[in-house]
């Protein structure tokens, strides 16, 4: 009910955005239920709530009976152009059981979750998301490489070709962190989990691409090393060594050119570089939440 109003029923137009500013605190409860009811009777996938910014005292009731209700499918905050985080838009779903596990709630931009899942796994599908991008992003790079001939007559020119594709992982780490952040309730991003995240989707995307590391040695290109020791071996010979010593010299490195050993190495570069990276891009695209904002006495 309004602030100022006697007792009778207030009409309120469906138009699928709910300011509550007019209404008592007490009256929130039954107006919203009320409101989405309608809204899912009149056909409404969406509703802009206004609650306001104020100490968050509204937005977090706000969130909490969105939360319990059967109605709701989704939440997030409004962006810059739709109020910030003093609007909530609500998606609306088919109605489903009241009945819920036991365990805290919580909200992420999936939707709701409770009991025994958990709000990072709206962080967890991002940042695969954008693992599996960076790893199809390489496999391409390195088949472009195969195909140009830069992992064969061209072999001379393969390590500087080679440092075109650092880009990749500066670019996906990138765009995955910035959505990492765009997609929390608050559209915040710590340095600390901007860190941890980057360097999960390294981790993934080392693993997936060393793996098919070992199928492009063994199956695409099966020359490369050799391509590799002829290039290697011009340099040994102009630096003068004997036979012996190359002889010597080309069991170690055909063995850490190994499949196996590629595979290994190629998740732990990934890792450690993608560390390096984590720690750069995380402090520039880390966002504090925002502050609550007092209301006046």
């Amino acid at each position: 009910m309004p602030a100022d109003s006697s007792d009778e029923p207030v009409r309120i137009p469906i138009s699928g955005e709910l300011d509550l500013h007019t209404f008592q605190p007490r009256d929130v409860p039954d107006l919203l239920g009320s409101y989405l009811a309608e809204c899912v009777r009149t056909g409404r996938n969406e509703v802009r709530i206004i609650h306001g910014k104020g100490t968050g005292t509204l937005r977090e009731t706000v969130h909490a009976l969105l939360r319990r209700s059967p109605l709701v499918a989704s939440f997030r905050l409004g962006d810059e152009h739709s109020g910030g985080w003093g609007a909530t838009w609500a998606v609306l779903g088919k109605p489903r059981s009241s009945r819920r596990p036991s365990g805290p709630p919580a909200v992420h931009n999936c939707g709701i979750v409770s009991g025994g899942r958990s709000c990072e796994k709206a962080g967890m599908s991002t940042t695969l998301l954008y693992a599996l991008i960076m790893t199809a992003a390489q496999i391409v790079f390195n088949l472009v490489l195969y195909f140009l001939g830069f992992e064969g007559e061209k072999i001379a020119s393969l390590q500087t070709m080679t440092w075109i594709g650092i880009l990749i992982p500066i670019i996906c780490l990138t765009l995955g962190l910035r959505a990492t952040r765009d997609s929390s309730p608050d559209r915040s991003l710590s340095f600390g989990r901007g860190v941890g995240v980057g360097t999960l989707m390294s981790l993934y995307s080392g693993i997936m691409v060393g793996i098919y590391r070992i199928i492009h040695l063994k199956y695409v290109n099966p020359s490369l090393i050799d391509y590799q020791m002829d290039l290697i071996k011009q340099k040994w010979v102009a630096a003068h060594m004997s036979d012996a010593q190359m002889e010597s010299a080309e069991k170690i490195t055909r063995m850490f050119m190994g499949p196996a050993v590629q595979c290994i190495l190629t998740i732990v570069f990934s890792v450690i570089f993608g560390v390096i990276l984590s720690l750069i891009i995380a402090a520039i695209v880390k966002r504090d939440p925002p502050p609550a904002v007092p209301q006046p006495a």
